[in-house]
């Protein structure tokens, strides 16, 4: 003899269903959501810096693919064709719906830039070691920074939303006619349950103490002065 579920239950189970895809369809964007990344607050040591270095160039070396198969592959809202280095320099993620299909991009706010971020990024890490990062190719030791990646991008689950974001860098110290290359990473991850701003800010603010924490122990490795 079948036994066939009562309509309530039945109803109830859709429901539930529905209930979780809409779940993580809000704050989903058609279109193109700012976020701005605030960078996070740092203690101040009030030491003076020992020497400064140069910082000739950042350069955005990312790669964008047009509908790649991993959402953490850069990509646009359209054709990576039509995408400008001005669009690209704020370009930092990509939306998803509940279903994980690819649909808003994330940018950064006019005026602002993936280069300046990770130029104050180092700042920072290069403070932690004694030196004073300026413009120019003035002092003795040079920097120059290759953006390799600095992209943020979600996969929706059932209970909650994995918000992940992945910074890495080339930094190409040249000192005393020596140049070396020195690769670092920065990973931030942030489980919640709705794309919003915060959440976004918050894998990316992870990332950015990953990578300056990664970046100040390679310095110190590498004896780079």
């Amino acid at each position: 003899m079948k036994h066939l579920l009562h309509p309530a239950v039945i109803k109830l189970s859709l429901l539930v269903v529905f209930a979780g895809v809409s779940l993580f369809q809000t704050g989903c964007v058609v279109g193109r959501r700012t976020v701005d990344l605030p960078l996070p607050e740092v203690a101040v040591s009030g030491a003076a810096p020992t020497a400064q270095v140069g910082l000739v160039s950042v350069e955005d070396q990312r790669v964008f693919v047009d509908k790649p198969e991993s959402p953490s592959t850069p990509s646009i809202d359209g054709k990576v064709a039509t995408l400008t280095p001005e669009q690209q320099a704020r370009m930092i993620g990509r939306q998803r719906n509940g279903y994980g299909m690819a649909v808003g991009d994330v940018a950064l706010p006019e005026g602002i830039t993936v280069q300046q971020k990770v130029e104050d990024l180092a700042a920072r890490a290069f403070a932690e070691v004694g030196y004073e990062l300026v413009d120019g190719s003035g002092p003795q030791t040079t920097l120059e920074i290759d953006v390799k990646k600095f992209w943020g991008w979600f996969t929706p689950g059932f209970v909650a939303v994995k918000f992940e974001a992945e910074i890495e860098v080339d930094l190409v110290l040249t000192s005393a006619g020596r140049t070396q290359t020195i690769p670092v990473r920065g990973y931030g991850i942030n489980k919640a349950q709705i794309a919003s701003d915060a959440n976004w800010q918050l894998a990316y603010r992870r990332a950015f103490e990953d990578l300056t924490k990664n970046m100040v122990e390679a310095l110190e490795s590498a004896n780079a002065f």
